[in-house]
Parts: structure tokens; sequence; C-alpha cells
């Protein structure tokens, strides 16, 4: 009678043999001082864009770091000699769970790389010493079908208008010309594709933007002739006594210092001021006569009392 059942599920077939590593490979870092557990991991995948002309049979488990608090994994590219970094992951030993997938993340020339990697338990790697733990081919060459080739693809559009982003836009997305503006797709051999963006003022090219159902209407270009900064601002400042308030659709020039007269007011005071204006010519033209008089006065007066000879002294 057989003492023991096991599941044949994929992750307990992995949990017994070392995948994902190659089967050649011999799982102990470069210090020979590590041993890596067949059941730590229990599976991976990363997905490699073609255009970075690799082989697949040259990734490799490059660094392990093995910490009280948790782990770190790099799978690394040997390119004939040196082992450059290309995907990361790490994860808490305390939330762990037997079977758990974390993902892997691109890094430097591998940034769009990305995958996946399950880990088992850790009884047996707990076994083992801590710290960081560096492997080449011979330790820790990836099995073949952990690799796969992808195609890049954008994977989604957000819109942003300030502080606001707009959900994912996902799917066939369709880019639409408003009013004076032009979008022109160029398509450039070994070049990036770009999409160019052009406003061009007063050319009309599509029906004028309608803004909650009401069609807008042409901007304040310029007051008096004056034209805004290049960045759409008009300033209106105040002075002495002026005060710029703003109301409802404009603005108000007020006095600060003196209460504001309305137009009966200002009838009755000009009509004080012309009349005073009027009077004010009067004695003017009184003071005048008077002044005339007063000099013809002086003038018979003196003549009177003094002779033509000059006194005689006694």
């Amino acid at each position: 009678m057989s003492l023991r059942h096991w599941n044949v599920s994929f992750d307990v077939q992995n949990s017994q043999r070392r995948y994902p590593l190659a089967p050649v490979t011999s799982a102990r870092d470069t210090s020979d001082s590590f041993q890596l557990p067949d059941d730590f991991l229990l599976g991976l995948w990363l997905a490699i864009h073609y255009a970075h002309d690799v082989e697949i049979g040259n990734f490799l488990l490059y660094q392990l770091s093995v910490y009280a608090t948790g782990f770190g994994l790099t799978v690394g590219y040997d390119d004939g000699g040196t082992i450059v970094p290309v995907a990361t992951t790490s994860f808490n030993r305390h939330t762990h769970v037997p079977g758990n997938v974390y993902s892997l993340f691109g890094v430097n020339d591998f940034h769009d790389a990305y995958g996946d990697v399950s880990v088992g338990r850790l009884e047996s790697i707990d076994q083992q010493p801590g710290g960081v733990f560096v492997f080449d081919r011979t330790g820790a060459l990836l099995d073949a079908d952990t690799i796969r080739p992808s195609i890049r693809a954008v994977q989604a559009l957000y819109v942003r208008n300030g502080d606001e982003v707009s959900h994912a836009l996902v799917g066939d997305v369709e880019l639409v010309a408003q009013r004076d503006m032009v979008i022109t797709p160029v398509i450039v051999e070994g070049e990036r594709t770009k999409i160019l963006f052009s406003a061009v003022s007063g050319e009309g090219l599509n029906s004028s933007c309608l803004c909650n159902g009401i069609e807008a209407s042409d901007p304040i270009r310029q007051v008096n002739e004056i034209r805004p900064t290049p960045a759409g601002d008009f300033f209106v400042l105040g002075d002495d006594g002026i005060e710029v308030v703003p109301i409802n659709n404009g603005i108000l020039l007020r006095n600060k210092y003196t209460p504001c007269c309305d137009c009966e007011e200002l009838t009755v005071v000009t009509s004080d001021l012309q009349l005073i204006l009027q009077r004010l010519s009067l004695v003017e033209g009184f003071a005048n006569r008077l002044t005339d008089s007063t000099q013809q006065f002086n003038t018979t007066v003196l003549g009177s009392r003094l002779s033509d000879q000059s006194c005689e002294v006694c």
C-alpha cells in the first residue's frame, strides 16, 4: 500500500525538479555557497521584444537576494561574457503563500520586458544562508520555454487636462481634428511613427466646436487696439483713487475716496458752477473799473494840490 500520494498538478511537479531553470544547471551561485532549492521557484515566463535581437538560450537567473523580511530576484542576459539585468521583482516573506505569482518588470534597455514568476514554499530556502547571491550560465540558466518573444503595442491612451486625467482608452481610438486644427501622421522608414498636431489660424478647416450644445462665439482679441500678451493675458490696473472691481460679465472702475453722484446731483452742481462763473466775470469787470477810477482820482487830486513850480525854502 502506498503511504504517500502526490498531486500531479504543474506546480507540484515543478517543486520536484529544477524548472524553471534548465535541467543541466547546478542551481549553485558563483561563490558555491548557496544551493537554490527545487521547490522555491515553480514557474517563470518573460516576454522580450523581438527587436532586441537576443538569443533565447542566454537568459538566466542572475541574482537572488535572501533577507529576513523578503526576497529579490533579477533575471539577466549573457551577451557573451557580460551579464546585464533584464527584469526584476521582490516580495515580502510574511505575506507570501505557496504558489503566489509576482510580476517581473523590465529594467534599463529591457524596460519594456514583462512577465511573472511563481514562488513555492520557503522551508527549504530558509535552510540556506542569507545575503545576495550571483549566478552564471552554469548555475542558473533558464529553460528555453520561459522566454517569449513579444511585439510592442500601445496598451491604452489617457487624456490629461490640467490635473484631470481620463480613464484608460483601449481598443480602436480615433483622433479627430476640430476647428483650425490639422492632425497629420508622419511615417518614415527607420524612424518612430509621429502624429503632428498643427494649429492653423483662421482656416476654418472644421465646423466650430460646440460647448454644451451652444456654438462658441469669437473671443475678444483686442481692446482699443491693444493686444494681450503671447500667453493671452490682458491687464486692467487701478491707480490712485481708482479701484477695479469685477462684476457679472465685466469690470467696474470706482472712486475709492469720494461717493459717486447721480445725474440729478451732477446737474445741480453744474448749474451752480456756471452761475458762479458768470458772477465772477461781473466781479472782475467791476474791479477793473474801480482800478481805472482810482488811478484817475490820484492824478486829479495830486495835480490840484501841487503847482508846476517847486517850493522855496522860507
